[in-house]
């Protein structure tokens, strides 16, 4: 489906950015990621939406190469923003 129709950006290819090296968690980055930027706006909630149904179904079946773009992502967070489980999961690691 058309998620974005100023940047004819497809629910398809916003799933295949996040699965990027660069590991895009938010909307500018996978615009950032595909080339282009927001227009309007109108796509932003949607996008979000996207990212956080697609980050935790890949959660769910993480591959070793997810778990390392999960670490690259922890490491540009905030402590006090990252999810319980990743802070104990950093600390340990």
């Amino acid at each position: 489906m058309i998620v974005c129709s100023c940047n004819v950006l497809s629910d398809v290819k916003i799933k295949d950015a996040l699965g990027h090296p660069i590991c895009p968690r938010t909307p500018g980055a996978v615009y950032k990621c595909l080339g282009c930027k927001s227009s309007c706006g109108r796509c932003l909630e949607t996008v979000k939406i996207i990212i956080a149904e697609s980050l935790a179904e890949r959660e769910s079946r993480r591959t070793p190469k997810e778990a390392s773009c999960l670490a690259q992502a922890a490491q540009r967070m905030r402590p006090a923003a990252l999810p319980l489980a990743l802070q104990l999961e950093k600390s340990i690691g």
